[in-house]
C-alpha cells in the first residue's frame, strides 16, 4: 500500500554492481531538495495525537508503569521492554505515564523519519512521502501510545535505513522492515493485543509496498505506456494513497470522537476516591485494571463491560471486589437490578458519565453478608422428578464450620433446570442427626427468587437460607439435606448435601480447628487452635472459638481475654469472661481433655476499616496479673492470633 506512491518516481537507474556483489545500486544523492517542509509535519503527527488524546491510553501499559514502578522500589518483577526504559525515570519520581508518551512519540516520529530517509536513499521519493504520511496515521496509534510500538517502530526502520544505505536496494530494506515488524508484532503481543496489531499491520504495509513498487515499475516498462495512459496509471495511483491516508485520518478522528482526554480525567477522579476512602490492600473492579491500579495504587481486577450479567456476576462471586467501578453497559446495568448485588453492594459515589450525563459512573463498596463466609463447594447433584423434569445442584456454601446452638446456619445452594419443569416446586433444606430426627427445617416456594416452572434451562438460580437452629441442639454428627417437594406432596431427594457437626466442649480426642497453635499459658494451659472469621464489617458481630489443653491441673481460676487491639494497642472490642460462657472455670479443667471456648466481640459501627490484631490471654481477675506467654507471636500477655479485617 504505501509503495503506491513508487509508481509516481521512474525506477533507478542500474549501476554497475559494486565488487562484494550486493546487487543492483541506485544513486544515493537523487531526489533530494524536496518534501523536507511537509515531512516536519509527518514528524509532528505523533505529537500532536498524544496531545490531542492526553496521553497515555492503553490500559497495558500502566501495567509497565506499575512493573517499572516497583521495580524501581526494589521488588523482584518481570518488566516489558518500555518497562525497562521507565526504571531510571520511575527512580528519578518523574510521572512515568508522560516519559512513556515521550518515548512512543519519539519512536513513532523516528520511524516517519526513517522510511522518510529509506525512500530518499533509494531515490524513491513518492514512495517516502507515502511510507511518512501512513506511518504518521497509523490509526492505531493513539492505543499503542506508552507501549514498546513506537520504540520497536522507531529500532526497525533505523535498520531497515542501514539496510538501504548498506545495500542501495528497496527489497533488503523492504523484507528486512516487514519481517522485523511482523516478528516484534508477534513477540509483543497476542493478536487481539494493540501492541501486536499495530505492529503487524506496518509489517503488512512495507510487504505490500515492495510488492506493489517493483509490480508497477515492471508493468510500465513491459507495457509501454504512452504519456496519457502512464497520466492516468500516475493519477490512479495517487487517488489510492490518498484514499489510504483519508481513511486512516478518518479512523483517527472517530477514536478522538470518544473524548479520551475526558474519560482519562474521570479515572483520575475515581483513583483520587479511592485513595482517600480505601485502604492500600482493597481490590478494585473495573474495565480499565491498569490505568485504575495505578492512578489509585490499588490492587485491581478486570471486569469487561462487554460480560453478560451472568458471566459479571459469577466472576464478582468468586473474586468479591472490595469496590466495583460500574460502567454504562447492558451487562453492568442488569447485575445492578440482581438481588445478590443489591444486597452486598451499595453505591458511594458517583462520577459524571462522559457520553450521557443521566447515566453516571457509580463506584460500588462492598459489604459482606453472612451468607458469604465459607467456601463453595462444587458438586453435580442431579435431582430427577418422575414427569415433572430435572434439577441439578452444581454448588453449595456453608458459611458456619461448626453447629453452634441458637446460631444461625446460613447454607447457599446454586441450582440449574437441566428440562423444562412443569411444575412448581417447594426446596426443603433440613438438618437431620445420624438417629434420622430432623432438627431444623424450612421450605422455600421460589428457589432462587423465581418458581421453578418459571426457571430458563441451563440457567443458574442462586437460594439463600437461614436455618434456625435449636438451642437444645445436642452434640454429635449431622447431614444438611435438600429435596423438593411436589404440590400433590410426593418428594424428591437431593440427598445429603454436606456433613456438619456439633463439637462437645469438652472431650479428651484432640479437636480439629481452622487454624492450629501451639501456644503455652504458663504452665499447664495450651491454646491448641481457634476458629474464627477473616473479615468482619463494622456494626457486626466477631464470633472466635479457642481450643485449651489443660497440661495439668490449675490451681487460679482465670479469666479469658480476647481483644481487637487498634493501632495505638487499646482495644476497639473486647469480651472478657470465665471460659466456655462463665460455665467452666479453669480450675475444673481436667489435665488431657480439650475445652472448647467460644466468644462473641461486638464490632462498634465507629470502628474504622482497617486491619487489626486479634489477641488472647488469660489473667487473675483477683491480681488483673496476666499468665506469661510463649510461643508464636506474643504481645504484653497475650498472643495474636492474626489480623482481622473491619471493612
Amino acid at each position: 500500500m504505501i509503495a503506491w506512491f513508487a509508481a509516481l518516481s521512474p525506477p533507478p537507474s542500474p549501476l554497475p554492481s559494486p565488487a562484494c556483489g550486493r546487487g543492483e545500486g541506485v544513486p544515493a544523492t537523487g531526489g533530494r531538495g524536496w518534501g523536507e517542509g511537509w515531512v516536519l509535519l509527518a514528524l509532528l503527527a505523533p505529537l500532536a495525537i498524544a496531545l490531542l488524546w492526553g496521553g497515555v491510553t492503553a490500559d497495558a501499559a500502566y501495567r509497565g508503569f506499575q512493573s517499572a514502578r516497583a521495580a524501581a522500589a526494589g521488588e523482584v518483577v518481570r518488566l516489558p521492554l518500555t518497562a525497562v526504559l521507565l526504571v531510571p525515570a520511575a527512580r528519578l519520581g518523574l510521572p512515568l505515564p508522560l516519559v512513556g508518551a515521550a518515548l512512543s512519540v519519539l519512536g513513532w516520529s523516528g520511524a516517519v523519519a526513517a522510511w522518510f530517509a529509506v525512500g530518499r536513499t533509494l531515490d524513491r521519493p513518492a514512495f517516502a512521502a507515502a511510507a511518512a504520511l501512513l506511518l504518521a496515521l497509523h490509526p492505531l496509534q493513539p492505543d499503542a501510545l506508552g507501549l514498546e510500538t513506537g520504540v520497536l517502530l522507531g529500532a526497525v526502520g533505523g535498520a531497515a535505513l542501514l539496510a538501504a544505505h548498506w545495500s542501495r536496494t528497496s527489497l533488503l530494506a523492504v523484507v528486512l522492515g516487514a519481517a522485523g515488524y511482523a516478528f516484534a508484532g508477534l513477540l509483543s503481543g497476542w493478536w487481539g493485543d494493540v501492541r501486536g496489531t499495530a505492529l503487524v499491520l506496518a509489517a503488512l504495509q512495507v510487504l505490500v509496498a515492495g510488492g506493489v513498487t517493483s509490480l508497477v515499475v515492471h508493468l510500465r516498462s513491459l507495457v509501454g505506456l504512452d504519456g496519457a495512459r502512464r497520466a492516468l496509471w500516475q493519477a490512479t495511483v495517487v487517488l489510492g494513497v490518498a484514499a489510504l491516508a483519508v481513511g486512516q485520518g478518518v479512523a483517527l478522528a472517530r477514536a478522538w470522537t470518544l473524548r479520551p482526554v475526558d474519560r482519562i480525567a474521570l479515572y483520575h477522579d475515581a483513583a483520587r476516591w479511592l485513595q482517600e476512602n480505601t485502604l492500600p490492600d482493597e481490590t478494585v473492579a473495573t474495565e480499565r485494571p491498569g490505568l485504575l491500579g495505578y492512578l489509585a495504587d490499588r490492587p485491581t481486577l478486570s471486569l469487561s463491560s462487554a460480560a453478560g450479567t451472568t458471566a459479571l456476576l459469577d466472576a464478582l462471586d468468586r473474586a468479591r471486589p472490595d469496590v466495583c467501578l460500574t460502567l454504562n453497559s447492558v451487562g453492568w446495568q442488569g447485575v445492578q437490578r440482581q438481588p445478590w448485588f443489591q444486597a452486598r453492594y451499595a453505591p458511594v459515589y458517583y462520577l459524571p458519565s462522559v457520553y450521557d450525563a443521566a447515566a453516571p459512573l457509580t463506584l460500588f463498596r462492598y459489604h459482606p453478608t453472612p451468607f458469604d463466609a465459607g467456601q463453595t463447594v462444587s458438586v453435580t447433584a442431579v435431582v430427577d422428578v418422575e414427569t415433572v423434569g430435572r434439577v441439578v445442584l452444581d454448588a453449595y456454601r456453608v458459611a458456619e464450620p461448626r453447629l453452634v446452638p441458637g446460631a444461625p446456619l446460613h447454607v447457599t445452594s446454586i441450582w440449574r433446570a437441566e428440562t423444562p419443569i412443569a411444575e412448581p416446586l417447594t426446596l426443603r433444606i433440613q438438618l437431620r442427626d445420624g438417629a434420622g430426627t430432623v432438627w431444623t427445617a424450612l421450605e422455600d416456594t421460589a428457589p432462587g427468587g423465581l418458581a421453578t416452572d418459571l426457571w430458563n434451562v441451563g440457567e443458574r438460580y442462586t437460594s439463600q437460607h437461614a436455618l434456625a437452629l435449636p438451642l437444645t441442639l445436642p452434640v454429635g454428627d449431622y447431614a444438611l439435606e435438600a429435596a423438593f417437594v411436589r404440590p400433590n406432596g410426593s418428594t424428591a431427594s437431593v440427598g445429603a448435601v454436606a456433613s456438619l457437626a456439633r463439637p462437645p466442649l469438652v472431650t479428651t480426642s484432640p479437636p480439629a480447628p481452622e487454624v492450629l497453635l501451639s501456644v503455652a499459658f504458663g504452665d499447664a494451659i495450651a491454646l491448641v487452635g481457634y476458629d474464627a472469621p477473616a473479615r468482619v464489617a463494622p456494626g457486626e458481630s466477631l464470633r472466635v472459638a479457642l481450643y485449651w489443653h489443660p497440661l495439668a491441673t490449675i490451681a487460679r481460676d482465670y479469666k479469658v481475654f480476647v481483644h481487637v487491639l487498634g493501632p495505638d494497642g487499646l482495644p476497639l472490642a473486647q469480651d472478657d469472661s470465665v471460659p466456655v460462657g462463665w460455665t467452666l472455670p479453669t480450675t475444673l479443667w481436667e489435665p488431657g481433655t480439650f475445652i472448647r471456648d467460644e466468644h462473641v466481640l461486638e464490632i462498634d459501627p465507629a470502628v474504622p476499616r482497617g486491619d487489626y490484631a486479634l489477641t488472647v490471654g488469660l489473667y487473675d481477675p483477683q491480681t488483673g496479673v496476666r499468665l506469661p506467654v510463649s510461643g508464636g507471636p506474643v504481645g504484653d500477655g497475650y498472643t495474636i492470633l492474626m489480623r482481622v479485617q473491619v471493612r
